[in-house]
Formats: structure tokens, sequence, C-alpha cells
């Protein structure tokens, strides 16, 4: 079990760098042509990508075996990586401190800046940053659990599990779409779209435990029914919460 743990460990570290680093480059490119409104209609991209890949690697497994997913993954990884390299060379710079001494010692200062005013603004808004690292645990419990749960409780063929993950895709698709739309109606701030992102979380919650009841009551095929309901709840929970955090740290 050692090998498989330590794979999947290096691919969490060299995968984590790569959705921050897309959004910051959006984030720049839409700034620099004044739409950063439009941030989740670039962001629905990876949302077709995932749910494309998901529903066609889970749906393969049942022929290819249960490896799939994890060569697809790095595969993709990896092409994300380059395009995002390529893709800074393309953006507008950012300006550059002006000082007399050398660029290396004025970098430095500018490190060291950034880093204090990174730990003034986490400081000063720590109940967004403990209310978004809490929701990532239950989405880690979501996007770790429900194949596996889909797979070993329900018993259900990868055909089913490529459709909850298509659900998936497809209910964070509008929500992006409308996500400036949608943020906006909160208008005492984006911690009441995050609100309902969370209830929507626990309402989804119920609806997995009701397929688990459903399938411990020899009915499997109702069972794996509402989980695919529950997996319709994506957008709610995921791409609602995604889209005012980052319109959060935007700000």
């Amino acid at each position: 079990i050692a090998l498989p743990v330590l794979v999947m460990l290096a691919m969490g570290i060299t995968r984590a760098a790569v959705p921050p680093l897309l959004d910051a480059a959006a984030l720049r490119a839409l700034a620099a042509a004044q739409q950063t409104e439009r941030y989740g209609q670039l962001r629905v991209y990876g949302t077709v990508g995932y749910a494309l890949t998901a529903f066609a690697t889970t749906t393969l497994m049942d022929v290819f075996g249960n490896e799939l997913p994890f060569y697809v993954s790095a595969a993709g990884a990896f092409a994300a990586a380059r395009c995002l390299s390529k893709l800074y060379k393309l953006l507008p710079p950012h300006t550059a401190a002006t000082s007399s001494q050398s660029p290396l010692s004025a970098a430095g200062r500018e490190r060291n800046a950034a880093a204090r005013d990174v730990a003034k603004i986490a400081r000063a808004n720590w109940p967004f940053f403990v209310v978004v690292v809490v929701a990532g645990m239950a989405h880690a419990v979501y996007n770790t659990m429900v194949p596996y749960f889909l797979r070993k409780t329900l018993e259900a063929p990868g055909f089913v599990v490529g459709i909850a993950q298509l659900a998936a895709g497809a209910s964070e698709v509008p929500v992006f779409l409308l996500s400036k739309r949608l943020v906006n109606k909160a208008n005492r701030g984006t911690m009441v779209a995050i609100a309902v992102a969370l209830l929507c979380s626990v309402l989804r919650m119920a609806l997995y435990r009701l397929a688990a009841f459903l399938g411990d009551d020899q009915a499997p095929n109702y069972g794996m029914l509402f989980a695919c309901i529950a997996q319709c709840f994506h957008g709610l929970t995921f791409s609602l919460l995604w889209a005012a955090s980052v319109a959060v740290c935007d700000a």
C-alpha cells in the first residue's frame, strides 16, 4: 500500500498549484481586458473538461481497469501545467517596483511586503478563511468518497459512476455562467452566496445518506438514483462557493 499512497501524494502535491494559478491567470487577463465579471464564463471550460473526462474514464474502467483514471489524471495535469507556463508568458506583466538598488533586492523586498500583506488580509478576514477550509474538507469528502461509495456500497457499474460524475459537471455549467448575477444577488456580500452553498451541502449529504439507506435495504437501483440526484447539487455546493470565494479573494 505504500507505493500507491506515495504516488497519490505526489500527484496531489504537483496538481495543487495548477488550479489557483489558472484562476490568477484568468483574473489577470480579465482585468487587463476590463472584463473581470466574465470569470465564470472562463471557469466553465474547466467544468466541461471535468465532466467529460470523469464520464469517459469511469465508464471505461470496466474495460481497461481501475488504473485508467490515474494515467488520464497524470497526463492531464502535465498538459495543464505546460499550457499554464505558456499562458503566463502571454499575460500582461505585473508593475515592477522601482528601486535604486539591485533588481534582486527589490524583488526580495516585494516578496516580503506581499507576505506581510497576505498575513494582514488573512487576520482581517479570518471567518472567511475558516469557512473555506471547512467547506474544502466537505468537498474533499465528495470528490474522494462518492465514486467509491457508488462502486463499493451500491455496487454501481462504471457507467453509472460516469453518469453521476456527468450530472455533477452539468450542474456546474449554469451556475458558473450565471455566477456574476448569482453572486451579485447577495448584495450584503458574497458570504450570503457561500452560506447558500453550505446549506445545499447539508441537503446533498442527506441525499447520500438516503441513497445508502436504500442500498442497505436491498434497493440498489433506487440508491443509485438518489446518489445521482445528490450529484445534481454539485453546482450549488461547489460552483457557487468557488465563484463567491474567488470574488472575495479578488477583492
